[in-house]
């Protein structure tokens, strides 16, 4: 956390500082993510607009920023398969991510709401359910064999216990 903050990427076995990157985030930074390949790196800002800001890190320079909006994230993932594909989500959305070149877009952005339906609360029993707003906690792709090519779904954990898919451009929860 910090008015300016930055990120300090350093070597696990040496301790050595490898690079700080200097961030546009305010406030803090408050998720990161590398890719699988290890060359870039995704990180989630603290500001009001849960900013999003890619580095390739190994050469000290960003590759993209952008605000995401007003929605809580909490969790951050790269395609284990496409280092240019990143999944944001948290307080009621998901969404997908794209880079090309050093423009970041949107490709998919779900709100989310609970299939979870509050049973009927009689007047000596409590629903914990009721009135609550989903939010999604985690998230990891799930990757499976197509004749000579890997797929991947998303699959998601919710704070409401629920257990959700994104495939092929819809939500489903299991």
């Amino acid at each position: 956390m910090a008015k300016l903050p930055t990120i300090h990427v350093w070597d696990a076995n040496s301790r050595e500082t490898l690079v700080i990157l200097k961030t546009a985030h305010r406030a803090g930074v408050l998720h990161l993510q590398f890719s699988n390949d290890g060359h870039k790196l995704v990180s989630v800002g603290m500001d009001k607009a849960y900013s999003i800001q890619v580095f390739d890190w190994r050469q000290n320079r960003v590759l993209a920023f952008r605000n995401t909006g007003y929605f809580t994230v909490f969790a951050v993932k790269f395609n284990p398969y496409n280092s240019e594909s990143f999944v944001t989500c948290g307080y009621e959305h998901m969404a997908v991510w794209k880079l090309r070149g050093s423009h970041l877009s949107c490709q998919h952005f779900r709100r989310v709401k609970s299939v979870s339906q509050p049973v009927e609360a009689g007047p000596d029993s409590f629903d914990s359910t009721a009135g609550s707003r989903n939010i999604i906690t985690c998230v990891d792709f799930l990757s499976y064999r197509v004749g000579l090519s890997i797929q991947s779904d998303l699959i998601f954990g919710t704070s409401l216990g629920e257990i959700t898919t994104f495939q092929q451009g819809n939500y489903f929860v299991l």
